[in-house]
């Protein structure tokens, strides 16, 4: 077959993958491969669409041959861990992970997995034997959350909206709409309501006898002294029904203050172009890969994959009573229950020995307080159910070799620095409308302007007193 053929090919191979006709992509990229059984990218591409189609088997003996031809593309190995994973296969998962962390793999391939990443750099002096029952345990609970997400997820994509709405302090917006200015996602420890984020317990009962979860693994004051890894921004959907959600006078109550005073801070919209449509893959590769995928004609460098980061908006759930369309949530945290409860029967007997693993016991604790992060920042009380928010939230485990990506903000007086994460330079808003009671309105648009011309501006029709 001639180059220009084999070009056709795989041009039409990485089409129909876009298409996510996986059927016609594995054709395709097969009849490649019998032409060119050494071209590593076509491994690479259809062990992708192999996965799919929820076929791990020939995922992971695609993947392997990528190895086997072009061994420095070592973000295979995380892939291949996610579905060993799936398949249950846990003492794989780990070797995977571990080889790929011998091999200096970081950047987009272990942020799309900062659970399995946490777990396995943090377990390494624990046993062989227990590290990975510890794994299998703590894996139905990622799942369990994971779906949780989906359902949260999903729900809001039954909305139609134009854009999210975040209300902010006017400081805060002026440092944004800088040339390198960056929306900040700032950490759950940081949230306003001291009842955040226990609402989900009320529907979290243990069954285990003087044990309730909130207690178990957060301790009697309920926050304890632990890390969150979670990281969080606050949205309200214009969904064209209720004209003037970036213009509310509860939320510049709330929201939209500027030190303490009352709707002088600013609103700001974003587009809904630029959120996520599907959620990130579970936990490493249900996104559209192609569409970030820098497709090489030849396997000669590593096929880097500049990764576009994922902006996921997740709806809030109000209160214990849910709405009988999303009742299947319920469901969902039924689940989560359940591998709690498996989870404190493990931490029970482990803390019963005459010697307790004091290691083991802090890494079950660590995890299972960082995978219910994830989710139980998702649920309010329904007395704040008239705000309808939607939440941006991102995932950020602390490991012994630190993470670059989160920052300190000191601008807080005696307060403790507030970590924050900062959305990539694209997360930029395209109006900003200046609360009812901004201080120097005229010389503030000025200086938006002056920063952003792009930017569309105005003031707050609300006469506020």
């Amino acid at each position: 077959m001639s180059p220009q053929s084999s070009e056709q090919l795989w041009k039409e191979a990485t089409e129909a993958y876009d298409r996510a006709d996986w059927d016609r992509a594995i054709n395709l990229l097969t009849e490649l491969i019998s032409v060119e059984p050494n071209r590593a990218e076509a491994y690479y591409l259809r062990g992708n669409a192999c996965f799919q189609k929820d076929d791990y088997d020939l995922a992971l003996e695609d993947w392997g041959q990528v190895l086997e031809l072009a061994p420095e593309n070592t973000e295979v190995y995380i892939f291949r861990g996610v579905i060993y994973a799936y398949k249950g296969d846990y003492d794989h998962t780990i070797a995977d992970y571990e080889k790929a962390f011998e091999h200096g793999v970081d950047g987009a391939f272990v942020r799309l997995t900062p659970f399995f990443t946490f777990f396995i750099q943090s377990s390494k002096s624990i046993a062989k034997e227990k590290r990975t029952e510890i794994f299998s345990l703590l894996e139905q609970l990622r799942k369990a959350t994971f779906f949780l997400k989906l359902k949260a997820f999903k729900y809001l994509q039954k909305k139609d909206f134009s854009c999210a709405v975040h209300y902010t302090s006017a400081t805060a917006t002026r440092s944004l709409v800088k040339k390198d200015g960056r929306f900040r996602l700032y950490n759950a420890a940081n949230m306003n309501d001291p009842e955040e984020g226990w609402t989900i317990f009320d529907m979290l009962k243990g069954d285990l006898k003087d044990d309730d979860y909130r207690r178990a693994f957060y301790g009697d004051g309920g926050g304890g002294m632990e890390y969150s890894p979670v990281y969080i921004g606050s949205f309200f959907l214009d969904e064209g029904k209720e004209p003037g959600i970036d213009d509310t006078l509860l939320f510049w109550r709330l929201y939209g203050k500027e030190q303490e005073r009352e709707a002088a801070g600013c609103s700001l919209s974003y587009s809904a172009s630029l959120f996520a449509k599907e959620l990130s893959p579970d936990p490493a590769f249900r996104a559209r890969l192609p569409e970030t995928m820098d497709r090489q004609p030849s396997m000669d460098k590593a096929p880097f994959i500049p990764w576009t980061e994922p902006l996921e908006l997740f709806t809030v759930f109000y209160g214990i009573d849910l709405e009988e369309e999303v009742e299947e949530v319920r469901s969902q945290i039924g689940k989560i229950k359940a591998a709690l409860d498996k989870i404190l029967r493990f931490r029970k007997r482990e803390e019963a020995r005459k010697q307790p693993d004091a290691k083991c016991i802090s890494l079950i604790n660590a995890c299972t307080r960082g995978l219910l992060d994830e989710v139980r920042f998702l649920f309010k009380s329904r007395h704040y159910a008239q705000e309808r928010e939607v939440r941006l939230i991102k995932v950020h485990y602390r490991t012994a070799q630190g993470d670059s990506r989160i920052k300190e903000d000191s601008e807080v007086g005696d307060a403790s620095p507030r970590l924050y994460v900062e959305l990539p330079a694209r997360f930029r808003p395209e109006k900003i409308v200046l609360g009812p009671r901004a201080s120097a309105p005229d010389a503030q648009a000025n200086y938006l302007k002056y920063h952003d011309e792009a930017i569309t501006g105005a003031r707050s029709k609300i006469r506020y007193r």
